[in-house]
């Protein structure tokens, strides 16, 4: 976030189109839950406006092409990320 800020960007990108399993998704959605706090955190201290939280991922929530069923997190999503790219 310091580097962001720094830089005078708007936001931070995670670009993960591939997570391999279940646990990684898991993951996936702790990390956006975790990641969204402290960017409040940071707005908030810093007094400025939030940063924004965006994502390129696979173009379905389900992997339908893999033999490892897993879906994103949506909801996790919704809460938590300010645009999506799907890819």
């Amino acid at each position: 976030m310091e580097v962001a800020r720094n830089l005078g960007f708007d936001g931070m990108d995670l670009d993960w189109e591939f997570p391999e399993n279940p646990k990684q998704m898991l993951n996936l959605s702790i990390l956006f839950n975790e990641w969204q706090e402290a960017i409040k955190a940071e707005a908030k201290a810093t007094h400025c406006a939030p940063l924004l939280l965006t994502a390129a991922v696979y173009f379905s929530v389900d992997f339908f092409l893999s033999d490892v069923k897993r879906s994103y997190p949506v909801q996790s999503f919704n809460r938590n990320l300010d645009w999506i790219n799907a890819m």
